[in-house]
């Protein structure tokens, strides 16, 4: 779903949807948020739509991250499947990192 999917469906009050990933989970809930502040007087226009663009940089950044996260995961997932010695050590030091 695109950021700007989100923010139509969040100015409509709609129900957040249960596909969306961590990161579009957390800027459509922000948006709804920004759209109740705004129905209440609690939060101008102005400031909204500063706001608005914070969630969007912040979610591309977070999506940004997912991706390495998943495509990292991939990666360890393959090496275990491997029977190449070279990838065996590279897990080895991949896994050693957290300890």
């Amino acid at each position: 779903m695109t950021f700007e999917e989100m923010n139509v469906r969040a100015a409509r009050r709609e129900m957040i949807p249960d596909t969306l990933l961590p990161s579009e989970r957390m800027a459509y809930m922000a948006l709804c948020l920004l759209y109740e502040l705004h129905g209440l007087g609690r939060l101008s226009r102005e400031d909204g739509v500063r706001l608005k663009e914070g969630i969007r940089q912040e979610l591309t950044e977070m999506q940004d991250r997912e991706r390495k996260y998943i495509a990292a995961e991939t990666t360890c997932r393959l090496l275990r499947q491997s029977d190449c010695p070279a990838a065996k050590a590279l897990l080895h030091e991949i896994e050693s990192i957290g300890e």
